[in-house]
């Protein structure tokens, strides 16, 4: 905290393992140090991504915080969002893995009247993909981004499929934006197993 001019925040999960639940004490020590923020994920180090989060146990610590927490877990809608942050009592929750699937589900959360268009918003993302990566993982990441952000499309199999097949640039591109522009309502995903194996 002496080493730095801003604000700095830390992100931790509920212990090492069940019985190691250590998130009281750190989130004194954090305290005590100067820390902004606290946010907790809702699962041990051994759990991995296994499980459901335990926002019982999040709502505990936040009860006893004099630190400033943020909830995390399990949060696939912008319905849960409201609701975790209500029922838990922590300042703000965050979003991980939701929004990968669900790409709206910031503005949605936020209960923002406009919801932007796939276009826009693969538009944007690969605007950023482009000012930092070459073309070849450009593609690689727009690949990436538009299989998960396809879950709960109907064709989304077929249009993975296709998708990780094409190499040219323009087809890809252009392979996205038939599919997000003739595609209709989103099927909630939220109870199947992640896709790709995870998020990274």
């Amino acid at each position: 905290k002496s080493g730095i001019s801003i604000p700095l925040t830390i992100k931790v999960r509920t212990g090492w393992d069940h019985e190691s639940r250590n998130t009281h004490q750190v989130t004194q020590i954090a305290y005590d140090e100067g820390v902004t923020w606290v946010a907790i994920h809702g699962r041990t180090r051994a759990a991995a991504y296994t499980g459901l989060a335990d926002w019982e146990y999040i709502r505990e610590v936040k009860a006893g915080s004099k630190v400033p927490v943020i909830g995390n877990g399990d949060i696939h809608s912008a319905d849960m969002a409201r609701r975790r942050l209500g029922e838990s009592g922590c300042d703000a929750v965050m979003i991980g893995r939701g929004c990968l699937k669900n790409p709206r589900i910031f503005s949605e959360a936020r209960g923002l009247d406009h919801e932007e268009s796939y276009e826009t918003i693969l538009n944007r993302l690969l605007e950023h993909l482009s000012a930092f990566y070459d073309e070849r993982l450009t593609l690689i990441q727009m690949r990436k981004f538009a299989a998960w952000y396809s879950a709960g499309h109907a064709g989304a199999a077929a249009f993975r499929k296709d998708l990780f097949q094409i190499q040219d640039r323009d087809e890809v591109l252009g392979r996205i934006k038939d599919f997000f522009c003739s595609t209709g309502f989103q099927q909630d995903t939220s109870h199947e197993p992640f896709l790709m194996g995870g998020h990274g």
